[in-house]
């Protein structure tokens, strides 16, 4: 599962794991400025979800350019 956070609000969205893999577009749709993703691993056996990335994005990317 992933978790886009932006001040408060919050989406989530999950996508398939292959291979021990998974390859998807995290849409930062919570307005301009800092969103934070953390992305978690479920652990059938124990029912549980996992911290396993957390990192953070800056909307518009033209904020970052200068």
């Amino acid at each position: 599962m992933i978790q886009v956070e932006k001040e408060g609000e919050e989406s989530q969205l999950t996508t398939p794991v292959e291979n021990e893999e998974f390859s998807t577009e995290v849409p930062l749709n919570l307005g301009e400025g800092i969103h934070t993703i953390n992305v978690m691993v479920y652990i059938e056996e124990e029912d549980l979800y996992y911290d396993a990335a957390y990192m953070l994005a800056v909307t518009p990317s033209d904020f970052l350019n200068g």
